[in-house]
């Protein structure tokens, strides 16, 4: 099993304004990378119903505040975006491999060092920024590199000895799903 080549983004972002501002950065990038169509999420519905469907995203771009539905205000708190967030962390069947944290309202997170962390230990390529003051095409293409990457490893067969055990990278055991599979069962597989 593997994730096709083919990158897929989802970009939750309700601003329209910022949403012409990523199609161009994708518009340019496709040049150069395997890129789909990026999928749009608004609102929180939004983003909970493309998250809850099978199938890969690849690259998920996230700002935190947002609204909960189409045509309300976007919300004072932060919790629809870390709720996201959250749902990006615990998606087994197709693991996010890329996640950008993009808002300018990071001062209204409880813990930023909190944030960072989850960000960048819970997926292959994770960053926390600032929507004002970052190169949103730079960062783009540094994660779709990153996608591409983590896409290109494979499972090798490495020398045990008399025994044969496949090398079970971050992202086999990914899409493994957490499941318990021991060496033994491994090697049966050789």
């Amino acid at each position: 099993m593997s994730f096709p080549r083919l990158i897929s983004p989802l970009v939750v972002e309700d601003d329209p304004a910022v949403k012409a501002q990523y199609e161009a950065i994708f518009q340019t990038l496709s040049k150069k990378y395997p890129l789909a169509a990026a999928r749009w999420g608004f609102c929180y519905q939004d983003a909970t119903k493309h998250l809850s469907q099978p199938g890969p995203y690849h690259l998920v771009i996230l700002d935190l505040r947002l609204p909960e539905e189409h045509g309300q205000p976007e919300s004072e708190l932060l919790d629809f975006g870390q709720s996201i967030l959250t749902t990006c962390l615990q998606r087994d069947e197709y693991p996010v491999p890329a996640l950008l944290v993009v808002s300018g309202n990071l001062q209204r997170t409880v813990s930023q060092e909190s944030l960072e962390s989850s960000v960048r230990n819970g997926f292959h390529y994770g960053r926390v920024l600032v929507k004002s003051q970052t190169n949103l095409a730079t960062e783009i293409e540094t994660a779709i590199q990153e996608v591409l990457r983590y896409q290109d490893v494979g499972i090798s067969l490495a020398d045990g000895g008399s025994l044969v055990f496949p090398t079970i990278s971050p992202r086999e055991e990914d899409l493994i799903g957490g499941s318990c599979v021991s060496r033994k069962t491994l090697s049966a597989w050789t």
